[in-house]
């Protein structure tokens, strides 16, 4: 993404002597534009007067919000910063040789709604979940999904584009990021709460069956009868929920205990692959590369090697304990 953004060469409108605002496109609904800074500075204000989305693509920041929280901002992360909120943010490694650069995208309000909307009538979730909605009363910080990723992506190289349908274009790239960040913030709340909200909603039951029982057969006939629907209920209502199958769910936290398994130096791959439900060590093996790029092996030696905390290679949203995880989220 950053090689796409290098090569374009829009006009610049200064915001103010730190940050140059860089617009690629502006279609009544929506401003898609990005900020260099090339200078370290402290205390730099910043509100919108609509939502505003803000993926980081070069740098870090250090944001602070009215509330007196703050964190790093860096590469690969997303920030949803609520309409009239304002932040202050320190630019302390930015120079010419390495800038900090945001995308952002300023999102009216009533095309929000509009979406919000439209995702009612079409994608229909359990009872318990209620309506969708976005929650613009606070921060919400996390790293990028792949298919945000993927997204981002798209809208600089539509952005780039002259030609008539540029504006529907950028405007249909949106709705796909708007959605799949209202998708990302029920997964947040529904599986960091699933334990206190197992009771009550079927999805969160679930969540909490599966982590309690990874090392041990889940087959989907088993977990539909758990929560109380056919398989094709279950199917359907989890991807809807969590933007996945429970079969990648339950991969994603076996994979997860797999890592933290491996911090132990004498451990065994074997071991790790028994303890995790998986029986196939051939399987495991594979399932760990596609998901980490590395060997559980080569993981392993990498973090004894290090004797630090490892990389997340892959951002697991999937098991979000109350503090400290490896999925950063601010709700103020």
């Amino acid at each position: 993404m950053s090689i796409a953004l290098q090569r374009s060469r829009p006009d610049r409108e200064a915001v103010e002597h730190i940050e140059d605002k860089v617009v690629f496109g502006n279609t009544g609904h929506v401003e898609f534009s990005i900020y260099n800074t090339n200078v370290q500075a402290k205390g730099v204000v910043f509100k919108s007067s609509n939502p505003l989305y803000c993926g980081m693509l070069c740098g870090k920041k250090i944001v602070h919000t009215d509330d007196y929280s703050s964190f790093e901002f860096v590469p690969g992360e997303s920030l949803m910063i609520p309409a009239h909120e304002q932040v202050s943010i320190d630019f302390l490694h930015a120079d010419l040789e390495a800038p900090t650069k945001c995308l952002k995208v300023e999102i009216d309000p009533s095309r929000l709604n509009e979406i919000i909307a439209r995702l009612n009538e079409q994608v229909v979730r359990v009872e318990e979940s209620e309506e969708w909605r976005y929650e613009d009363h606070h921060f919400l910080h996390f790293p990028n999904t792949p298919h945000i990723d993927k997204i981002l992506e798209e809208l600089v190289q539509v952005s780039q584009e002259q030609h008539m349908f540029r504006p529907a274009l950028l405007d249909i790239k949106v709705m796909e990021l708007v959605i799949r960040v209202l998708q990302l913030q029920s997964v947040i709340r529904l599986l960091k709460h699933s334990k206190p909200l197992a009771g009550t909603h079927p999805l969160a039951h679930l969540a909490e069956h599966i982590k309690t029982h990874l090392e041990g057969p889940l087959s989907m006939e088993q977990l539909a009868r758990e929560a109380h629907m056919s398989v094709a209920q279950l199917f359907r209502h989890f991807r809807n929920e969590f933007g996945m199958t429970p079969v990648q769910y339950i991969n994603e936290l076996r994979i997860d205990r797999a890592k933290h398994l491996l911090h132990q130096p004498r451990i065994t791959v074997t071991e790790v692959c028994h303890m995790t439900g998986l029986n196939s060590l051939s399987y495991f093996i594979q399932l760990f590369k596609n998901t980490t790029g590395l060997t559980p092996k080569q993981y392993q030696h990498q973090f004894v090697r290090k004797n630090t905390e490892p990389l997340v290679l892959k951002r697991n949203y999937a098991d979000l304990p109350e503090s400290s995880s490896p999925l950063k989220t601010h709700q103020i």
